[in-house]
């Protein structure tokens, strides 16, 4: 993990060597609005970080996003939702999530009348 450590530093992710296969990690970065981070999440978070596969990046950005998602019951302002949805617009896969969970749904007029027996 040693000569990753500047890459990891680019993402917000400093952490120094401690001894042997150790390191102190000295700061995350800070998503506004996201969960704080427990250790155990941190842990897997280096985890991946230290795979030896070429998109480990990929993989910490994923996690780091995922910190930041909007959760399930969380309350959204009127504003927070217009600029959610304004900032999807202009990913280039806004469907899904990285890990292929659905962030829109198509309800058709067929669906709506089956369901609730219009």
């Amino acid at each position: 993990m040693t000569p990753r450590l500047s890459e990891l530093a680019a993402l917000g992710i400093e952490c120094q060597p401690f001894g042997g296969s150790t390191f102190l990690v000295r700061s995350l970065p800070q998503v506004p609005g996201a969960v704080p981070t427990a250790p155990a999440d941190t842990r897997t978070l280096l985890i991946e970080a230290a795979e030896d596969v070429e998109d480990w990046r990929d993989q910490v950005a994923i996690a780091l996003a995922c910190r930041s998602a909007v959760r399930r019951g969380q309350l959204l302002s009127a504003a927070e939702q217009q600029t959610l949805l304004t900032e999807l617009r202009e990913v280039n896969a806004p469907a899904v999530c990285p890990h292929g969970s659905p962030l829109l749904v198509r309800l058709s007029r067929d669906w709506l009348v089956h369901a609730f027996a219009w």
